[in-house]
């Protein structure tokens, strides 16, 4: 740890079977990662040590457990309260559907894998620390896995090391939030309260992915959920979201990640409070360790627009579009800006125009085509020598 600056403790929920009509075949697989500053450890490990004593005695943490809801929620408000930060990959086990699945080496290999990507692109001088699980020699074999998918070089300095739940803090609070979620995303485990265990974490939360993508699971929620969305325009903008998501998620371009980043976070929180808008700071601390300054998340946000994604905004932050008022309050972002803006080049030009007897016109250019073509749709001003300088007069 001395030479690490962060460490992260890795535990999942669910199991490899993917016949989930077994009883004890779990329908999600869900892994987490608890990330911890190397200068929080300590207060880290005193903090959640008094939680274990005062909720299972003599006992390690355990989602399992935990029956009892009020308990539970208990326990998630304690655990909130402590400096650390979680990620989350969330598996559909139904639809899984790439060969190579069934087998659990593969199984936990190939769903570990977006978890341990996403955390050595995110942080440097990291040491991740991961429950153990099977015989000896899958675990080394698997070791042996990572060391060669992660190898450490000058881009790389993670560190990788297995310990056991019972006697790690860390992997055991990364136990219970995968837990938790099991019981909004598991329909074997779901209760209607679940989606209160994501809200109380959400300051902790610092990225969270589900796999596959299923646009019908949001709708579906949002239907359940009373949500105001339009079922057209919601599912064209969710499924927009989803192709950036799949066309772009392989990419190493430090940009690309952090666009990836935020498209990734805006789509969960549909999730959570799909209606509320969420604020550039908050989305900044979530897509990068590193400070984002406000104009390059400005070209983040332009960027995707560009792409044709449907992110509405206002004074409150932004959110992905799901009704015909998020797609207004969009266009009435713009138009707030944007029409002060024509008003004044309107003015400079037409003072311009007045000042040299209608020689000079400032947008009778190509690149201003289309802004003058706006302009005058607007403000009419003819450029014929006959009748400039009267238009000049009617219009100022």
């Amino acid at each position: 740890m001395e030479h690490h600056s962060k460490i992260a403790f890795i535990d999942a929920y669910g199991n490899t079977d993917l016949d989930i009509s077994k009883t004890n075949a779990s329908s999600y697989f869900i892994v987490t990662a608890v990330i911890v500053k190397k200068e929080d450890i300590e207060f880290f490990h005193r903090k959640i040590e008094s939680v274990r004593k005062k909720y299972f005695q003599k006992g390690p943490i355990k989602s399992n457990k935990v029956a009892n809801h009020k308990r539970r929620m208990l326990i998630l408000q304690e655990l909130a309260k402590v400096k650390f930060k979680y990620i989350s990959i969330i598996v559909d086990k139904s639809k899984l559907k790439t060969k190579g699945y069934p087998f659990p080496k593969s199984f936990i290999k190939n769903l570990h894998l977006p978890l341990h990507k996403h955390l050595i692109n995110t942080f440097d001088n990291l040491l991740i620390e991961q429950d153990t699980f099977g015989s000896k020699n899958f675990m080394k074999g698997y070791n042996n896995y990572l060391s060669t998918k992660f190898p450490v070089d000058l881009f790389n300095s993670a560190k990788f090391m297995f310990g056991k739940s019972d006697e790690s803090l860390g992997i055991q609070v990364a136990d219970f939030i995968s837990g938790s979620l099991s019981k909004y995303y598991d329909p074997k485990k779901k209760i209607e309260q679940g989606g209160d265990y994501l809200r109380v974490l959400k300051n902790n939360l610092l990225f969270v992915e589900e796999l596959p993508f299923s646009k019908e699971s949001l709708l579906s929620n949002f239907h359940k959920n009373s949500v105001n969305y339009d079922k057209t325009i919601a599912e064209a903008s969710i499924r927009l979201v989803d192709n950036f998501i799949l066309t772009n998620d392989s990419s190493n371009e430090d940009l690309k990640i952090l666009e990836l980043n935020t498209v990734k976070f805006l789509r969960y929180n549909l999730n959570i409070e799909p209606e509320k808008f969420i604020s550039s700071s908050e989305i900044k601390e979530f897509i990068s360790e590193k400070i984002v300054s406000d104009r390059e998340f400005s070209s983040i946000i332009a960027t995707l627009r560009d792409s044709e994604l449907l992110i509405s905004a206002c004074d409150k932050g932004y959110k992905i579009a799901i009704n015909e008022e998020d797609c207004i309050q969009f266009v009435e972002n713009f138009n707030n800006t944007i029409n002060p803006m024509l008003n004044r080049i309107s003015t400079c030009r037409k003072t311009l125009l007045k000042a040299t007897m209608g020689e000079l016109d400032i947008l009778d250019t190509p690149k201003f085509y289309r802004l003058k073509n706006s302009l005058d749709k607007k403000w009419p001003i003819s450029t014929s020598e006959k009748d400039k300088v009267e238009q000049i007069n009617l219009y100022i």
